[in-house]
């Protein structure tokens, strides 16, 4: 992890409650305790995300030292500041709602990377059920994605790039662009059940 032009080494963080309330690293330990006392939600994370073991970044085994890039290698976490454009409707709430709503606040958002070519992720749904969603490393089911871009309120272009099997949808300037994101399993015993 490369923050503030230093680097953590092999480090680890303990959750409680969904804050880090411990961390341990081989290098740069100070750098790392004072990442997560920035400010209140420094410790919570902002943000998770699912990118196969097999990503086109991760086939080149080079590691940029560059969160731009090295975040499309694999799954990763971001400690800090969450995004309020995962909220459906956020375009018409305020920052205040989009924080009770659970979006975390801080001055930072500082991703670090925790794939693996074993990794597995289970969800453990409101009803009891557990979904496999992420096995050795890729996802559990095949899944096909559409973007309908609904309304405009400026001149915007469109673009849809796709990296392995990681899709971008995003528009110039974002916040001006209203789009839908939906989903189709290709598994027929998925499609009725989503967790």
């Amino acid at each position: 992890l490369s923050w503030q032009g230093e680097l953590i080494e092999n480090f680890s963080v303990r959750f409680h409650e969904g804050r880090a309330v411990e961390v341990r690293a081989e290098k740069g330990q100070a750098l790392l305790e004072k990442m997560i006392s920035m400010d209140e939600g420094a410790s919570f994370l902002g943000e998770c995300a699912l990118v196969p073991w097999s990503s086109p970044i991760n086939k080149t085994g080079l590691l940029f030292y560059n969160t731009l890039f090295d975040e499309n290698a694999c799954c990763h976490l971001a400690l800090g500041m969450g995004f309020i454009d995962t909220i459906d409707g956020y375009a018409d709430r305020s920052l205040e709602e989009m924080r009770a709503m659970g979006v975390n606040d801080s001055m930072i958002h500082v991703d670090f990377m925790i794939g693996t070519e074993d990794l597995s992720v289970t969800a453990h749904c409101r009803d009891g059920r557990t979904v496999p969603v992420f096995e050795n490393g890729t996802w559990a089911f095949s899944v096909q994605i559409s973007i309908s871009v609904v309304r405009f309120r400026s001149k915007t272009h469109r673009f849809l790039s796709k990296v392995g099997n990681k899709r971008r949808c995003g528009c110039a300037p974002a916040q001006d662009m209203v789009y839908y994101i939906s989903y189709r399993s290709t598994n027929a015993a998925e499609r009725t059940e989503k967790p």
